[in-house]
């Protein structure tokens, strides 16, 4: 009787040097929700090069509602140098996780003093749906007088489209000059379209 020994998924992954086929190995591991194998999923998600691979990782463990994955989601958002990548992660984090997601993003906006990861921070939060998402950046933006961060939380706060955001551009724009003022005017445009106002 001959065994065989099972590869472990790190050696399956690691054994593919084409990043396609790894993306490709990643897929197939969508209905196994095994520890080992979200850990490992995780650590794709955090630390393949190819952006593509770590896409697909982020695509399979979007479907698993566990701290551990939200937490690897959020490590991708705060440390992935590419901005599709961060945007891919956002989306799963949207899907799934809105509360627990805003929380941290908040939490991890006030800790961090690295201006790049907040504004990545800010990033997300305007990535998620929730109201309580668009009020929370819109106290962000009255509590900083830094312009990049209130330029960045302009931009975010463009992607809600209710009452309050379109009042509080209103008044940003009135009552500030010279960038701010116009991020404002055109995020309030923006929102008007989409509310065909």
């Amino acid at each position: 009787m001959v065994f065989f020994r099972k590869k472990s998924l790190e050696e399956q992954i690691a054994s593919k040097s084409n990043p396609r086929a790894r993306a490709y190995l990643i897929s197939g591991f969508k209905l196994i929700k095994h520890p080992s194998v979200t850990e490992r999923l995780i650590a794709c998600a955090k630390s393949d090069p190819d952006p593509f691979v770590r896409m697909q990782a982020i695509s399979v463990l979007s479907q698993r509602k566990e701290s551990r994955v939200l937490n690897g989601l959020l490590s991708v958002i705060k440390n992935d140098n590419h901005q599709h990548v961060r945007k891919f992660a956002a989306k799963a984090i949207q899907d799934t996780y809105q509360l627990e997601a805003l929380d941290i993003l908040l939490s991890s906006f006030r800790q961090t003093k690295n201006s790049v990861f907040k504004k990545r921070m800010i990033e997300a939060i305007g990535g998620l749906t929730l109201k309580e998402a668009g009020l929370a950046l819109i106290e962000l933006f009255e509590g900083t007088e830094n312009i990049e961060m209130r330029l960045a939380i302009l931009r975010a706060i463009g992607n809600f489209e209710f009452e309050d955001v379109m009042h509080f551009l209103e008044k940003v724009s009135v009552e500030n000059s010279g960038s701010v003022a116009e991020m404002a005017s055109r995020m309030l445009k923006r929102v008007k379209r989409a509310n065909q106002i």
